[in-house]
């Protein structure tokens, strides 16, 4: 039996948590209700097929647009989401095949090499802000992980969505100080020994962070176990612009170089006509 369990959306999303996923079974040779428990309720059949496909139902935790992808789960298995043509709203049903082998990523590695930093161009923000101002684009990262300026995971809204803003000015406090201060002085020295420890610890608690969520093993050839500790302290700006790149799809989404996220704003809504949502309507992928 299909049972309804909580959806937690992986946080490559970039994406609230979602609500429910409910899970539906069409099959012709079914027709009485699913048992099942959590969630918003039992699950029931919907379509017939001759193929016992399990759809899922999923309420859109945000404004997304057309042809952005997410992983969803489902009795812990995860399986891709990909949004339809035209986006969703936030509370809108999505009914989509459950078909975890459907997924065309990679789980256990990088999405690409640490030194892929120029993958999306000289004039993309992972490349640029990664080079000139690296602690801007972690703090972009640490927000679609939901992470506080620590390097902390948390689950108040009113602490992640700082991150960007304290890290942006930390890194333009730096820039505008420090990097133009060439007169010898012990506390400018102090300050910015500071302020490369700090970059060199969040990166270091994000790219275990990603890793461990990733299911990356250690490179053994570099470093061992103190691989991410390496990559933050040898090559700073490479990591920053890998992490970017596997926390968001650059080949769907468009990068930017001062939201939140360093994604594209969510979709305008007034193309809808409505911005409220039926709980009853769907649309099916």
């Amino acid at each position: 039996n299909a049972i309804p369990t909580s959806d937690t959306l992986d946080s490559n999303s970039d994406i609230p948590i979602a609500e429910t996923v409910n899970a539906h079974v069409a099959s012709t040779n079914d027709s009485s209700p699913l048992s099942g428990s959590g969630g918003n309720g039992d699950a029931v059949p919907t379509t017939s097929s001759a193929n016992d496909t399990i759809m899922v139902e999923i309420t859109a935790p945000a404004n997304l647009h057309e042809g952005y992808k997410f992983d969803a789960f489902f009795n812990g298995v995860s399986f891709p989401v990909i949004v339809p043509a035209g986006g969703c709203r936030k509370g809108q049903i999505l009914i989509v095949p459950f078909n975890p082998e459907a997924s065309n990523g990679t789980p256990n590695a990088w999405k690409d090499g640490i030194l892929a930093c120029t993958r999306y161009g000289l004039c993309h923000p992972s490349f640029l802000c990664a080079w000139c101002f690296p602690l801007i684009l972690l703090g972009q990262v640490m927000t679609r992980l939901k992470m506080d300026w620590t390097g902390h995971v948390s689950r108040s809204p009113d602490e992640w969505k700082k991150t960007f803003r304290t890290l942006m000015l930390i890194g333009i406090f730096k820039f505008l100080v420090f990097d133009n201060v060439y007169e010898y002085h012990p506390l400018h020295t102090t300050l910015l020994s500071l302020y490369g420890l700090y970059l060199i610890y969040l990166l270091t608690r994000v790219r275990k962070y990603i890793r461990d969520r990733d299911g990356i093993p250690n490179d053994h050839h570099f470093c061992g176990k103190y691989e991410d500790c390496c990559m933050a302290y040898f090559l700073p700006c490479c990591t920053v612009s890998q992490l970017a790149r596997q926390t968001a799809n650059y080949d769907i989404e468009i990068g930017h170089f001062m939201t939140q996220d360093g994604l594209a704003p969510p979709p305008d809504l007034n193309r809808y006509g409505n911005n409220d949502v039926d709980n009853d309507e769907s649309m099916i992928i």
